[in-house]
């Protein structure tokens, strides 16, 4: 897919190192910024790279990490925690500053979970989870080829590679759907989820900051057009009644 077109919009005016596109960064679990090499290595290791893992009879499972890869365009705080959670066909998941929101997080969703309808309440590691799953992660390109981290660190570097598309409207609202290419959660899903779908409106439309995953570039540009509409009329997009109201096709909002 030719990106040019998507990103000449933009790229006239910010700059790389600018407020539209920051470098990623990266950090250990206490928030101190360390060198890329030191992070990979870090997310090999499930002992520190796991914070918690739950999963019931049913099938629903509770899963939160340590990421370390600050990569929220524009925005100044780092999410380096993550919770997802699956419940049926429904995978959600949740971002973090600190340890202890993330701690707090997990066990708010597990609780959340294991107490409502026909749910149990145990703890264990998620099926098809193991110690040995959770390896090295994985990095990908935006065709889903498997890459190596040299060249996942190169394009990275890359804006016109990695912003697929942004909008920006009146009173700070924005939203940019791009390329992560980094599973945040290895072992906790087969497919990978390599991009990302981020919806921040504040004047019109009360939805301060969300983010969304998606495993295909197609999926997330699809949400991205078809979100911008209604964050432009003050909709709230997980409304679905509003969205009917207005004359939209609701959307299915979640992570994957």
């Amino acid at each position: 897919m030719d990106t040019s077109t998507s990103f000449a919009s933009v790229a006239d005016t910010d700059s790389v190192e600018g407020f539209f596109w920051p470098r990623d960064r990266f950090y250990d679990r206490a928030g101190r910024i360390i060198s890329i090499s030191h992070w990979a290595q870090l997310r090999g290791d499930c002992e520190y790279a796991v914070i918690g893992d739950w999963c019931d009879e049913n099938g629903s499972a509770v899963r939160t990490v340590w990421t370390g890869f600050g990569f929220s365009y524009g925005h100044s705080e780092s999410l380096i925690f993550e919770t997802h959670s699956i419940v049926g066909d429904e995978a959600l998941f949740y971002t973090y500053r600190t340890e202890a929101d993330a701690r707090r997080g997990h066990d708010e969703t597990v609780l959340r979970i294991s107490t409502g309808p026909e749910q149990g309440d145990r703890f264990a590691t998620p099926p098809g989870v193991t110690v040995q799953a959770v390896q090295f992660p994985r990095f990908l390109d935006r065709e889903g080829n498997s890459i190596p981290l040299a060249q996942w660190a190169r394009l990275r570097r890359d804006p016109r590679y990695c912003m697929i598309d942004r909008w920006r409207g009146e009173g700070g609202a924005h939203s940019e759907v791009y390329w992560v290419g980094s599973d945040p959660s290895p072992g906790f899903n087969a497919r990978r989820v390599s991009f990302g779908l981020s919806v921040a409106a504040f004047d019109n439309c009360p939805l301060p900051d969300s983010e969304y995953r998606f495993f295909t570039e197609e999926r997330a540009v699809d949400h991205f057009r078809r979100i911008v509409p209604l964050v432009e009329r003050g909709i709230r997009p997980w409304d679905d009644n509003e969205v009917k109201a207005a004359g939209f096709e609701p959307l299915v909002l979640r992570a994957w």
